[in-house]
């Protein structure tokens, strides 16, 4: 089992949440500072994983960073 955290900071968390444009995320927006201090966006896990930067500002595509992550044979160590 691998632990996949996904990197984000609030810029880009209040991008999405506008855009997506969800009557259930009113409050999230309308909060936003204790939204994100709740979801502890800078918080990395303690444990081993592997981090997905999920930013608008990161330096590849999500879709790649996940491609390449399925791509890792450690990953597929179960398939048999």
């Amino acid at each position: 089992m691998h632990l996949v955290w996904v990197r984000s900071d609030p810029a880009t968390v209040r991008h999405r949440l506008t855009a997506r444009g969800l009557q259930r995320d009113a409050a999230k927006l309308a909060s936003f500072a204790e939204f994100t201090d709740r979801i502890r966006l800078g918080a990395e896990p303690a444990v081993p994983h592997v981090a997905i930067d999920n930013r608008r500002t990161a330096a590849a595509p999500l879709e790649a960073q996940i491609a390449d992550l399925v791509a890792q044979p450690e990953y597929h160590e179960h398939d048999e």
